[in-house]
């Protein structure tokens, strides 16, 4: 990762972290489909991983850890799996940081981070 990406990613860690013990709204938009997520920040994390054969599994993550649900356009609400939410990171296209909201568009998904939203 180039100095400038590490950069961005941690000014997106730090003002993750900012958030801890607050409730998220997370907006994921990928290939026409929305997914809502709400989260009670516990920790966050940013995850390596060793390059796999799986295009799918990715090198690098940002985790928000925490307790939270996840609702898409056709189901109802489920309990978080693994009571973290990833989001792939290896290619941020664009990321902006705002007072009360973080959207980070990637070469996957378009997600936005709203804190106190519930």
């Amino acid at each position: 990762m180039d100095n400038k990406r590490k950069q961005e990613v941690s000014q997106l860690k730090d003002a993750l972290d900012a958030w801890c013990g607050q409730t998220l709204l997370i907006t994921k938009e990928e290939d026409g489909d929305t997914d809502s997520t709400i989260l009670q920040l516990d920790e966050v994390v940013v995850k390596e991983r060793e390059e796999t054969v799986d295009d799918y599994i990715p090198s690098r993550s940002l985790l928000l850890k925490g307790n939270g649900s996840v609702r898409s356009e056709t189901a109802v609400a489920a309990p978080l799996p693994y009571e973290s939410y990833e989001i792939p990171i290896e290619e941020i296209y664009e990321s902006e940081l705002g007072a009360a909201d973080v959207q980070i568009v990637t070469d996957r998904a378009r997600y936005r981070i709203v804190r106190n939203a519930v």
